[in-house]
């Protein structure tokens, strides 16, 4: 029996140089909370297919979620081509099977009464620790299925699992309101729930002294939930921006833009990790990309047209906002090679500074110059290696490629999945300016 995914491919196969077929199912499963109470749960099913069709350099693409008529999405597809952009790459001709875990059968199973007792656990376990706090929550399983077929007879299909979360904590006093969070995202259920619980409730035994911070160039702590305006490096690393004279990179393949501590990488195959996957979403064979090595730039991410503008392989960084959206050079695991200590161990050894949980305004942040100023949303004082409060109405000023380069202290151990995948890390002489 033909496949949606089969039709289409061969009507639009005899109309085009190439084409290509995207088909993908979702069954999500969220609970939420809200007030200490369980507030919502429900399943959601949804699937769809995207086609690129390239003819004469130029590349159309179409997606929908009605999936019962195959003549009418291929015409539509074909038609699209004439008013398609550039397209320079070739897609790929086969694929290599990895040998990695993407789908967990726990995690599948884990249905709304698994989260329910999950979350239920969560908001008990948090409550029970810090009582005086309102708190809010959310869980998510998801089961993907994902099917990739083109015209040079690449098909790759897998299943991978999803889960994700997190954890609100709120606290009114005296006219002071605080509110601290928790959250991550995995491809497995296991004891995150209550982990997000443990953190965020020492995060509000934290914060719960406030204290005064004077303005001025301290040692500083940012936590992975504090590290937004990391995002520079996407960017900055992204051949599309190399492309269009965005990176300040562009030129810099071999040179030295980091302190030798850094190594840098996006790895689509790190275990445990949501956005790994054997292959990207234009159907190339993921891989692990080398692109900062002990401060050295080795590389740019690349998607098929990149590579192609570039004269370099493809990466296996063609990545789907969504399925409504062609795909684009975009990071999967963007991580930092973790260090040696503790975040315990790397507060331990500082006499006085700041440790920054979250930032405010990072999308501000110039991925060309890497400046930045944000304001601090939660900011604990250090002093005599000991936390001994938060401090409020805070910002913080730098740039981000001037930290990797000049003022890395320490890489910490404890690496964290929050969008990147990277530990806490010590930085000298950040500028804090604050009020009051």
């Amino acid at each position: 029996m033909m496949t949606i995914i089969d039709a289409i491919l061969k009507k639009v196969k005899s109309k085009s140089d190439a084409a290509e077929v995207f088909h993908l199912r979702n069954e999500t499963t969220g609970c939420s909370w809200a007030a200490d109470k369980l507030k919502l749960a429900e399943t959601k099913e949804t699937s769809g297919v995207a086609v690129r069709v390239i003819k004469d350099g130029k590349i159309g693409f179409f997606a929908s979620n009605k999936v019962d008529d195959a003549d009418k999405i291929a015409d539509i597809a074909c038609e699209l081509v004439n008013y398609g952009s550039e397209f320079a790459g070739e897609l790929p001709s086969e694929y290599k099977p990895v040998d990695a875990d993407f789908f967990h059968e726990s995690t599948a199973h884990a249905g709304a009464e698994r989260l329910i007792e999950a979350g239920n656990g969560m908001m008990e376990k948090a409550k029970s620790a810090f009582h005086d706090a309102i708190y809010e929550g959310k869980l998510d399983r998801s089961i993907v299925h994902c099917t990739i077929a083109n015209s040079h007879g690449t098909r790759a299909d897998f299943r991978k699992t999803l889960f994700g979360g997190f954890l609100w904590g709120s606290v009114t006093r005296e006219g002071d309101v605080l509110n601290v969070f928790e959250y991550g995202n995995y491809n497995y259920l296991d004891n995150q729930p209550e982990s997000f619980a443990d953190s965020t409730v020492q995060k509000l035994k934290n914060a719960v002294n406030v204290v005064k911070l004077h303005a001025g160039e301290y040692p500083c702590i940012l936590t992975p939930n504090g590290m937004d305006v990391f995002g520079v490096l996407e960017t900055a690393l992204n051949a599309r921006a190399v492309l269009k004279d965005l990176s300040p990179f562009k030129d810099k393949v071999g040179e030295k833009i980091f302190d030798e501590k850094v190594i840098l990488v996006d790895d689509r195959l790190r275990d445990k990790m949501p956005g790994s996957q054997p292959v990207d979403d234009e159907g190339v064979t993921s891989q692990k990309t080398v692109l900062v090595e002990n401060g050295i730039l080795k590389s740019f991410i690349h998607d098929l047209h990149t590579a192609a503008k570039m004269n370099v392989a493809p990466t296996g960084n063609g990545e789907r906002a969504s399925l409504n959206s062609g795909p684009k050079a975009g990071f999967t695991t963007f991580a930092i090679n973790p260090g040696t200590k503790t975040l315990d161990e790397m507060i331990s050894g500082i006499k006085k500074g700041v440790l920054i949980d979250n930032v405010m305004g990072a999308h501000q942040a110039s991925a060309f110059s890497g400046d930045y100023s944000v304001n601090i949303g939660l900011g604990y004082v250090i002093e005599d290696g000991k936390i001994i409060g938060r401090f409020k109405d805070g910002m913080l000023a730098g740039n981000v490629f001037r930290m990797l380069k000049e003022q890395i202290l320490e890489i910490g151990s404890e690496p964290k999945f929050v969008g990147i995948l990277f530990p806490p890390i010590l930085f000298d002489r950040m500028t804090i300016s604050t009020t009051g």
